[in-house]
């Protein structure tokens, strides 16, 4: 005979998020009464309680699989990567300005040698032009990127030419950055975005671009992917992109793959491992006249 079992959420099966136990009864069709500190399941909880150990196992999996990154803000600028990467979790740390970032992790010298990161040096070659007004020289920025290098691994060290305006002169600066990867190592690119903010950015200094449509001309794109020997490329329509957080980079950083993630923007082939280390929401300190924040974030 059907009998009622009063269910203490957070005391008899120590579930760390009661809505999980919700959420399960509802789709399992189990009738449940609502009380203020008790969900009453009616008839036989076993396979509901089974299923929400499962779901608790589940949850506690897909946070051993987390990778940390720096999306929303500079890693050199921001340091609030840095108690993840202290506990010893994965990360991955992207920066424009990995001089910087170098010191920052050299203030641990005893610790940093053995941090579970990969970091992305982002070198456009704009460093203190109108572009990218307090992001340091290219010459100062490739220098740190081979001593990243050395000090953790090749397989560790990313080149990111992250935006790519692909003029005729932009190529050629994004060409001489790229001549400065190391042999074997790795490079990402992606090409600039002209949202609204970024349009009255480049108006207010001056710079004017031979399009207006939000992604640069297809063919544009493609010679330059071409020309700098079909990199990873970044978020991009009209090719195969490689998320941020990759398959690679699990294996590199000794974590599980979990499937691409659904709640990313448009294009983005990040995998679900993906968890954002910084509160940030609007532009830091280099002031780069192309970042897709707004002013007001």
């Amino acid at each position: 005979m059907d009998r009622c079992l009063p269910v203490l959420v957070q005391d008899a099966l120590n579930v760390e998020r009661p809505w999980i136990l919700l959420r399960l009864c509802i789709r399992l069709q189990y009738p449940m009464n609502l009380r203020r500190d008790t969900i009453e399941i009616l008839g036989n909880p076993t396979n509901c309680v089974q299923s929400v150990a499962e779901q608790k196992t589940n949850w506690k999996k897909k946070k051993m699989n987390e990778i940390g990154i720096t999306e929303r803000g500079d890693a050199a600028l921001d340091l609030g990567w840095l108690p993840w990467v202290r506990s010893g979790k994965p990360t991955i740390l992207i920066t424009k300005n990995p001089d910087q970032l170098l010191r920052e992790l050299l203030a641990y010298p005893e610790e940093a040698k053995n941090f579970n990161v990969i970091i992305h040096t982002t070198i456009t070659g704009f460093g203190g032009s109108r572009l990218e007004p307090n992001v340091p020289n290219q010459w100062i920025s490739i220098a740190a990127y081979k001593h990243l290098i050395d000090f953790y691994s090749i397989d560790r060290v990313v080149l990111r030419i992250d935006p790519i305006i692909p003029t005729d002169e932009g190529l050629r600066i994004a060409q001489g950055v790229y001549a400065q990867k190391e042999f074997l190592g790795r490079a990402r690119i992606s090409f600039i975005d002209l949202y609204p903010h970024v349009k009255m950015r480049f108006e207010k200094a001056g710079i004017i671009l031979p399009w207006k449509t939000f992604h640069a001309p297809l063919e544009l794109r493609e010679r330059a992917y071409k020309e700098l020997g079909r990199p990873e490329i970044c978020g991009e329509p009209d090719f195969k992109c490689t998320g941020c957080v990759s398959e690679k980079d699990c294996i590199t950083l000794g974590v599980k793959p979990q499937k691409e993630s659904k709640g990313q923007r448009k294009y983005c082939a990040c995998l679900m491992n993906k968890k954002e280390l910084l509160n940030s929401k609007g532009q830091c300190g280099h002031g780069c006249v192309y970042c897709y924040w707004g002013n007001n974030g």
